[in-house]
């Protein structure tokens, strides 16, 4: 047989065998999203939030406490949560749908699927911190790879994400009086100091994160901002959240509408920094 005749052979086989092996990745990775979400179910106890729990905090706190949690709601462990929005790509915007679970001392999982440029074709894939781990993969047709990454900064660069979210999404965890600080910074103005302990022996101990809320008069949180270490520049870019609209789920408001990206509060947030709008429409809480 001529080499010719060889290669070409070999060539076709490699194209018959690689959506196979591409999907057997996909599926392996898919397997463990799936375990990762079922090991995030985590429910809260029997205790509800009452007004004794912040009446020692300072005044803006317990605005804000009282405006996000109805007294005698349950103080949940977790949240998930289903969001629509856009995100940016390279230089496009792109719609997506997604669902994520939150809990505070464990981790976050993202699961999300974007359309591109309103075709019909996806990238799908999930965004994780879990067991002292985060990674990205996204893959286009749910095979071939289009986003992945994973290792030290990216870890770290999750940890941050988590922490935020955590406080934007699950204020519950912020009654705890070991791992947060308050400060109030001015009128509108507080700084929470989180350093959640983590569940799991495996994960290592999160590094504190300063996040600053501002509050308004009625206690809306309309903008989040903490240093998140940016897993490329391999520095701390300040990370903002602008909120535009809450919404109340099972006796907890939060912010349901907002923008997020790096260098917040600058020029260059609005040039290049922001990448992420969206819209909660559901919150179950547990």
């Amino acid at each position: 047989m001529h080499r010719r005749t060889i290669t070409r052979l070999g060539i076709a086989g490699l194209l018959l065998t690689a959506p196979g092996m591409l999907g057997l990745r996909q599926a392996r990775d898919s397997r463990k999203v799936q375990r990762l979400w079922r090991s995030l179910l985590i429910s809260g106890g029997h205790t509800v939030f009452t007004t004794d729990m912040v009446a020692e905090l300072p005044e803006l706190v317990q605005r804000y406490f009282l405006h996000a949690l109805k007294p005698g709601t349950p103080l949940a462990a977790s949240v998930e949560l289903t969001m629509r929005g856009t995100i940016k790509l390279g230089q496009a915007w792109h719609p997506f749908r997604a669902r994520q679970i939150l809990t505070p001392g464990c981790g976050f999982v993202w699961r999300a699927s974007a359309a591109m440029n309103g075709s019909p074709i996806f990238i799908r894939g999930a965004d994780y911190y879990a067991q002292g781990e985060g990674r990205v993969r996204f893959a286009l047709l749910s095979l071939l790879p289009v986003v992945q990454a994973t290792g030290p900064d990216v870890s770290r660069s999750a940890m941050g994400r988590f922490l935020g979210e955590a406080a934007l999404w699950l204020p519950a965890c912020l009654l705890s009086q070991r791992s947060v600080a308050w400060q109030v910074l001015d009128h509108e103005r507080l700084q929470v100091t989180l350093s959640l302990p983590m569940m799991n022996n495996r994960m290592p101990q999160v590094e504190p994160l300063p996040l600053r809320f501002t509050i308004d008069a009625e206690g809306r949180v309309r903008e989040a901002i903490f240093p998140r270490w940016h897993d490329t520049l391999h520095e701390f870019i300040p990370f903002g959240i602008g909120v535009e609209a809450e919404r109340t789920f099972g006796g907890y408001t939060i912010p349901a509408q907002i923008h997020a990206g790096w260098w917040y509060g600058s020029q260059r947030y609005q040039s290049e920094g922001m990448f992420f709008r969206t819209t909660l429409t559901s919150a179950l809480f547990r």
